[in-house]
């Protein structure tokens, strides 16, 4: 009898479970639909769907190229820090307060907008030294950068160059970011502001006399400012 009562425990156990499971799969969120994704500017896309009908949906995970990215509460996100012309697809899953998760939804695309214009001020500089040693001194160039929508372009790599700078045996011009010494060509990022302030450290006077495009560009957009040192 005691093997029997065994038996009829494991039983009901099994069958305990396993409509605990067909319960648990009733309980899982409706999946998300209607994502849509439209790119704004060269780093970011805006996100958007429709929510989920169930009551206890407590928020919404959403996936970049098929990669967890962020969970919300709401049904919208921006994806920022993007790269400018670079496709990024995206789905939601919705999630309740015990953690179940929905299917994704829809898979929605967008490609962010490429870089259009990079402005260099000042576009030339002209520097007449008639001193009799050479000695070093600064001039800056700030740069700024806008996508096809016109917005400045944030987080963007660019490329700036000068054919006096080092590593050039010359070594009559010095590249910095910020207080670091760059060789040429060196690579560096806009600010938030879509903007970068390039620190150029010059020679000039001792009868010194060059001149060059410093070059700047990112992908295939460029612009050059020209700098020159004469003597008198």
């Amino acid at each position: 009898m005691l093997k029997v009562n065994r038996f009829l425990l494991i039983i009901a156990l099994f069958l305990f479970a396993v409509s605990m499971g067909s319960c648990g799969d009733e309980l899982l969120p409706a999946t998300p639909t209607g994502l849509s994704a439209t790119a704004v500017s060269s780093n970011q896309t805006d996100l958007s769907w429709d929510a989920s009908p169930e009551d206890d949906v407590a928020g919404y995970t959403i996936y970049r190229d098929a990669v967890p990215l962020e969970s919300v509460s709401i049904t919208s996100f921006s994806d920022t820090a993007l790269s400018p012309d670079t496709g990024y697809c995206y789905t939601v899953s919705a999630y309740n307060a015990v953690g179940s998760k929905s299917g994704q939804s829809n898979e929605a695309c967008a490609t962010t907008l490429s870089i259009a214009t990079i402005t260099i001020n000042h576009s030339m500089v002209t520097v007449t030294d008639g001193t009799l040693t050479a000695q070093w001194h600064t001039q800056y160039f700030f740069i700024s950068v806008k996508d096809t929508g016109g917005y400045l372009a944030s987080d963007v790599e660019i490329w700036i160059s000068y054919p006096w700078a080092v590593p050039d045996t010359s070594g009559f011009v010095q590249l910095y970011d910020g207080d670091a010494p760059k060789d040429s060509p060196m690579s560096v990022k806009t600010d938030e502001n879509g903007s970068y302030i390039l620190r150029f450290d010059f020679l000039s006077g001792g009868g010194l006399e060059y001149i060059g495009n410093s070059e700047v560009h990112s992908g295939s957009v460029s612009s050059s400012a020209t700098f020159e040192v004469k003597a008198l």
